[in-house]
């Protein structure tokens, strides 16, 4: 029944589900986002709860669920809605949250923004990923001019150094990184 109604739920009790194996975490968000399946609420609920269980988790595991669900048609989607999830897994991505770029030539904050890139790209999960970190050092690197309009010089050369970071702590391959 819920195959047809396009909707995720665990079997039994999602506490118990979840704490049994935190992997499973992540491929409830992968199914929705390849699937475009809603997560139910009690599900849903689980995930946020549980989400610090994914420490357990080993690094290669996550890597392989991130590439899957970044390529979802639902990735959008899930992304913005398991933000929370998403940045325990990449706590960097944190500082995008609701960032906003007080730019004229940026129209949304730089998480949404963030989305609507990988969105765009081919659904290759090394391109994915590299639009999922490709302003990841805006943050760190914001000046304003005497308008108080800002600015991020050297944002791609710092966010590189900090994506590779992350991508090798997500044990991608040395070619992947490049």
């Amino acid at each position: 029944n819920d195959i047809k109604a396009s909707i995720i739920r665990c079997v039994g009790d999602p506490i118990k589900r979840f704490s049994e194996d935190a992997l499973r975490i992540l491929r409830a968000l992968r199914f929705s986002s390849s699937l475009g399946f809603e997560i139910d609420k009690e599900t849903s609920d689980a995930i946020f709860m549980l989400k610090s269980n994914l420490a357990l988790v080993s690094k290669e595991r996550i890597r392989d669920e991130m590439k899957k669900l970044i390529c979802g048609d639902g990735m959008s989607n899930v992304m913005d809605y398991y933000r929370d999830v998403i940045g325990f897994l990449i706590p960097e991505l944190t500082a995008t949250f609701d960032y906003d770029q007080n730019n004229p030539h940026h129209d949304y904050d730089l998480f949404t923004h963030t989305i609507k890139t990988v969105a765009y790209l081919p659904k290759d999960p090394v391109l994915r990923f590299a639009g999922l970190l490709h302003d990841i050092a805006k943050p760190l690197s914001e000046s304003k001019d005497e308008n108080g309009i800002s600015h991020f010089y050297r944002h791609a050369q710092s966010g590189a150094e900090i994506a590779e970071a992350i991508m090798k702590d997500l044990r991608f391959s040395n070619a992947e990184i490049k």
